[in-house]
């Protein structure tokens, strides 16, 4: 938030402290466990009107004014998982777990369950193009929801190099960036046309699961095996380096750009 408070979510609930920006390591996180619960926290969103809306287990919650409210029921399906949250340009909130599409329209009290969506066995994010048209990463491709209320399709036969879409992004630019299962990070360049970046000439590892776009153009990705960034306002195709000091070995979740400046990046047991 601007106050420099920080939410972040955990396996065992949201965690929340006010940065201490003099002295990072010396922040001190409180626990807030909905229900007394032990139960993970995901998907964060900090809607317009300052409200934090989270994934907390399998139920979705939201926190205001110190206190955490559980919005829904659990999920009917014990394989089914919270993902993301995002509110539209309209004040739609859109809540995604792995095998449905929630939506609370704006002015609503109530959840709706959203028809025609593909499941996602990955950690699926939400984003926005700049149109303002919703796009939902799914196990068969990006689904698009158009100003029409159907949905689009883009997966291997409108360029990309898998279906599989595990995260998407639109950064400061417009560009729209998508996470791909074990086909790498592909970029939105045109109508049917992408540039694709995978193996060799990919980001050190082919399944990405966080984008983020820093002020200075730098974008950064996470994967199975760390960080890694390279700097896209570089015509042509980008030089990939690995982010080493202070990351540590293995899969990494989470990356996020501030307005200051700083990248922030959460993996198993880490947050730096």
């Amino acid at each position: 938030k601007p106050d420099g408070t920080l939410f972040v979510g955990l396996t065992e609930g949201l965690a929340i402290a006010r940065l201490s920006f003099g002295n990072p390591a010396g922040t001190k996180f409180k626990l807030i466990q909905p229900a007394g619960r032990s139960e993970s926290a995901r998907g964060l969103h900090l809607d317009p009107a300052g409200t934090l809306w989270f994934w907390c287990g399998a139920r979705l919650c939201k926190f205001e004014r110190g206190e955490v409210t559980v919005m829904t029921p659990a999920l009917d399906n014990t394989s089914s998982r919270g993902g993301d949250t995002l509110t539209d340009r309209e004040g739609n909130l859109w809540a995604r777990a792995s095998q449905k599409l929630l939506l609370k329209r704006a002015g609503a009290n109530r959840f709706e369950e959203v028809a025609g969506v593909y499941q996602s066995d990955d950690f699926s994010s939400l984003a926005l193009d700049s149109q303002g048209r919703l796009l939902v990463p799914t196990d068969l491709g990006v689904i698009r929801l158009d100003r029409s209320g159907t949905w689009t399709r883009i997966g291997k036969e409108n360029g990309l190099a898998t279906d599989s879409a595990s995260f998407t992004y639109r950064d400061r630019e417009g560009s729209i960036w998508i996470g791909l299962g074990g086909g790498g990070l592909a970029k939105w360049i045109g109508y049917g046309q992408w540039e694709n970046w995978a193996g060799s000439q990919g980001p050190g590892n082919d399944n990405i699961w966080g984008i983020a776009r820093d002020r200075a153009g730098t974008i950064w990705v996470t994967t199975d095996v760390g960080v890694h960034y390279a700097d896209a306002s570089i015509p042509g195709k980008p030089v990939w380096k690995q982010w080493k000091a202070g990351i540590p070995s293995g899969r990494i979740y989470f990356v996020r750009a501030a307005s200051d400046g700083a990248v922030w990046v959460g993996g198993v047991g880490a947050l730096l």
